[in-house]
């Protein structure tokens, strides 16, 4: 699991013959080649736990200080980039098309933030500059357009068993969510986008990529209500996990993200009440971690005022 907790797959040497995928359309592909032994999980983990808090936090927190973990606790501000550099080197190695393994999250994480709030044609953008670099490895540079497509045919795979009428979802129910909501943006489509968001959160309202994902797509749109929703998902949960009422338990982590975070989706709406509860939210999470919720607690502040 990654640093919230939450599951991320990885699928080495499956038999193609064995995935299907209820729509017809969409041609998973695979090869015979087994290049399971040469990644490494633990190290593409640590990539996505990386740009995970580093996209939740708007750059503040990440696994990198930018100086060999020397110095004063402030973040370099190359740091984000070297955390999506590394991101990036794994999703194209689990999901370059050219074998039997896959990791759509670390796709998800690499590209699906650049696709909410610049598009499809800001990620061509990238690619062409891309192409245009040395990469450090042997081969092509990595192409965000082609990992984000690849990571999304397997959105509706599923693995048959020995009986034929069972069928095993190749991911976890929230992966799928998030695949078809990079799906949506590959297409441009962020309005089915916002909604796949909205309802992952219903059900997986500890997901607080999926929220900073919401966020972006809400703002793409220009839609404060969207935004108001997406953070009204998943308030109750991280209350409670926050001791609740009585402060009865400890918080858990990402508690001050989460905070910051819900704060900006209830300071876009134009109700005053939302905005007086958005601003003690951000009061809280800068009196906790002035440093990691830095970023997101200026954003809602904005808002605010």
């Amino acid at each position: 699991s990654d640093f919230f907790g939450e599951a991320i797959t990885f699928v080495n040497d499956i038999d193609e013959s064995l995935i299907t995928s209820i729509d017809k359309s969409i041609q998973i592909p695979c090869s015979n080649q087994n290049a399971a032994a040469q990644h490494d999980i633990a190290k593409a983990v640590e990539s996505f736990d990386g740009m995970a808090l580093c996209i939740v936090s708007r750059g503040a927190s990440n696994l990198h200080t930018g100086n060999d973990g020397d110095g004063p606790d402030a973040k370099a501000m190359h740091s984000s980039a070297m955390t999506w550099s590394e991101l990036l080197r794994c999703a194209s190695v689990w999901n370059d098309g050219n074998g039997q393994i896959t990791s759509p999250m670390l796709a998800v994480a690499a590209v699906a933030p650049l696709l909410a709030q610049g598009g499809k044609d800001y990620v061509h953008r990238i690619d062409k500059l891309l192409s245009a670099t040395q990469s450090p490895t042997p081969g092509t540079p990595p192409s965000l357009w082609k990992v984000a497509n690849y990571a999304a045919s397997f959105r509706d795979a599923f693995i048959s068993g020995t009986d034929d009428d069972v069928a095993t979802p190749l991911l976890t129910p929230r992966e799928r969510f998030h695949l078809h909501a990079l799906s949506m943006l590959i297409q441009n489509n962020h309005r089915c986008a916002m909604g796949a968001y909205l309802r992952l959160l219903e059900l997986y309202p500890g997901d607080l990529l999926g929220l900073s994902l919401a966020l972006d797509v809400a703002y793409s749109l220009g839609d404060g209500e969207a935004a108001r929703a997406a953070a009204t998902n998943v308030s109750t949960y991280w209350s409670e996990r926050d001791g609740g009422t009585l402060r009865l338990h400890p918080a858990q982590s990402g508690q001050t993200l989460a905070s910051s975070l819900v704060a900006v989706g209830l300071s876009s709406s134009s109700a005053l009440s939302r905005a007086a509860t958005a601003e003690t939210l951000v009061e809280m999470a800068l009196s906790r971690d002035p440093d990691g919720a830095g970023g997101t607690s200026v954003w809602a502040l904005s808002n605010i005022l």
